[in-house]
């Protein structure tokens, strides 16, 4: 196969993956997924190999099999510093942070939340930033550690007023709104959210494609609706998801003094940093 059918190839079984993976059918999305890393792997493109580990720890982790997302999220990020992407690190560390969370060990979670934290204020990644000060307030709630939880929940909201994240700014006062220990941190309105512009057709409607790249380009349509939401997708809409995870696996199990004591049925709202790669969308 031709290095840019070997590609593109690579590509759709990425948007397959990323398809199966939303509509919850996982064996189907890890085959998809294993045969675009396959084929990168076989073409030797380090950063789309890393891009491939970190989607299937996308899928792990929605599984619930946690395990199985670190190891492929650290395959990924330990490619990512070799290149020294470091932007594509600190996503790949809040995902991890993230699945750590979400399987109750809280302690590595903060752990890598703050590794996550210090890259972002180093390179000046402020989305990130917040949505991992969104994390640790959270972590550090169920912890019952009233400062950092209050402190990272200060940090993280009034970094999202000034940076005009409109949509984070509002996760942080529903978040103080499950948490009493978070209560009381500011009456700060908030900002006016800024209407999106309205869209025009797709460019790739002006191509002459053939019938692959059609697929492809088609699949991208549908899977950018799904990314649309599900760049902030919180993992509680994840877990409710999943009626097959048992109530203490799918929520955040009390880990150490602390206990979670919002009432039954209320999920955690750790917020991810969904990097899945499917390049040839960028360019």
């Amino acid at each position: 196969m031709p290095p840019g059918r070997q590609e593109l190839q690579a590509d759709v079984y990425d948007t397959l993956a990323s398809l199966y993976r939303h509509q919850h059918q996982y064996d189907h999305a890890i085959r998809h997924a294993q045969q675009a890393l396959a084929l990168r792997e076989e073409m030797g493109d380090l950063l789309r190999v890393a891009n491939s580990f970190n989607n299937l720890g996308l899928i792990y982790n929605d599984m619930g099999d946690f395990d199985h997302a670190i190891a492929a999220y650290q395959e990924a990020m330990a490619t990512y510093q070799k290149l020294e992407n470091r932007g594509l690190t600190a996503g790949t560390l809040l995902n991890i942070g993230m699945a750590y969370h979400l399987d109750g060990r809280l302690a590595p979670a903060i752990q890598t939340y703050q590794e996550c934290l210090a890259v972002c204020q180093e390179i000046g990644l402020p989305l990130v930033e917040v949505r991992a000060h969104y994390n640790l307030a959270e972590a550090y709630a169920q912890m019952e550690q009233p400062e950092p939880a209050r402190h990272h929940w200060r940090v993280g909201y009034q970094l999202s007023l000034r940076a005009g994240f409109d949509d984070e700014a509002e996760d942080f006062l529903a978040l103080q709104q499950q948490w009493p220990i978070l209560q009381g941190q500011t009456d700060e309105p908030l900002p006016t959210p800024r209407q999106p512009s309205p869209a025009g057709p797709p460019d790739w409607q002006l191509l002459e494609l053939d019938e692959v790249e059609r697929c492809a380009l088609a699949l991208e349509q549908e899977l950018a609706a799904w990314l649309k939401a599900d760049v902030r997708l919180l993992p509680e809409v994840l877990l409710s998801a999943r009626p097959a995870l048992s109530a203490p696996r799918s929520g955040l199990a009390p880990a150490g003094p602390g206990s979670d004591s919002r009432p039954a049925g209320v999920w955690p709202t750790t917020q991810v940093v969904w990097v899945w790669q499917a390049d040839w969308i960028q360019g």
